[in-house]
């Protein structure tokens, strides 16, 4: 999770190299909803990359503990 779309698809593009899956999001809200589906789905992320500050929107702290937080 990052607000910068450059960097969002640079370590996207790194991680697929490596040969894992990727999904991208570009704040705390969405990645919430995400984490949210995937769960549903009974899918789980082995790593999450949170960008600890988002102007205007949620950001890594505030994600971590009002929203992954109870399920991590």
């Amino acid at each position: 999770m990052d607000d910068e779309e450059a960097i969002r698809n640079l370590l996207q593009q790194f991680l697929q190299l490596l040969g894992h899956e990727v999904h991208t999001v570009g704040d705390g809200s969405q990645a919430v909803d995400l984490f949210g589906k995937m769960r549903h789905q009974n899918e789980n992320f082995d790593l999450v990359l949170l960008d600890l500050s988002v102007p205007n929107g949620m950001g890594g702290v505030d994600t971590m503990v009002g929203g992954l937080g109870n399920d991590t």
